[in-house]
């Protein structure tokens, strides 16, 4: 293997080591997660370049074809990683939670067109034609976003645990006085039913979305949980009970 390829295993390890960090402080798909792996693939073809003139270099002689195979090795790595953020940064993106729906899926559209809109089904989606269900999107787990489809139309999305963000960046655990502080003067408080903390809900800031609400529930200190769609749906506290 000698120096050099030695010297390559080191920076590939560095250059994963330090992307898996990223990756892993990485929060809902943010342009600065992007923009550091860009950043991070163009510096490794700058080591990589310098690496192979090292290697022509007439003072180092070569050692087979090995260093060649770890340069393009190192760049196929770090060119993953990018699309891997950039997909996640897409997907996530496409993924927020608005006072209309959760990303394509918007309140008032049929099962037919939100599956369609979302590419793909909801669970036992042939049973939602009638009545009120509380269903996810087939796959999802126990953290994916509920659907109350109401008559076979999807009337609002629920999300009850962290990881999932409204298009402010609110999101279950967040604290309460954030809400106020990312949509002023569009909130009401009142008193939540079965615990001491509060009902936060935001009003429509157009005329085109007035009809729906995005209502957070707290424990009168964070975020516990919160839903968003239409009226008068979205207000109501035992969901489909």
């Amino acid at each position: 293997m000698g120096f050099m390829g030695g010297l390559f295993i080191i920076i590939l390890a560095g250059i994963v080591a330090d992307s898996l960090v990223k990756i892993v402080k990485h929060r809902a798909g943010t342009p600065r997660l992007r923009a550091d792996l860009e950043d991070l693939r163009h510096q490794l073809d700058d080591q990589a370049n310098r690496l192979t003139d090292a290697l022509a270099s007439p003072s180092r002689p070569r050692r087979g074809t090995f260093t060649g195979k770890m340069i393009r090795s190192i760049r196929a790595v770090v060119t993953l990683l990018v699309a891997a953020g950039c997909h996640r940064t897409q997907s996530t993106q496409s993924r927020e939670v608005s006072i209309r729906g959760y990303g394509p899926i918007e309140a008032g559209m049929t099962v037919g067109e939100a599956e369609k809109a979302v590419g793909r089904a909801f669970d036992r989606s042939e049973a939602l034609e009638g009545g009120c269900h509380m269903v996810r999107l087939a796959g999802d787990s126990g953290t994916g976003p509920l659907f109350m489809v109401v008559d076979g139309k999807i009337a609002r999305v629920d999300v009850t645990a962290p990881g999932i963000q409204t298009s402010h960046t609110v999101a279950v655990g967040d604290d309460e006085a954030k809400i106020a502080k990312v949509y002023p003067e569009r909130i009401t408080v009142s008193p939540h039913k079965y615990s001491e903390g509060h009902y936060v809900t935001v009003g429509p800031r157009t005329e085109a979305d007035s009809g729906f609400e995005l209502v957070f529930e707290t424990d009168s200190q964070r975020v516990t949980r919160y839903r968003a769609g239409r009226l008068p749906e979205v207000e109501w506290v035992e969901g489909c009970s």
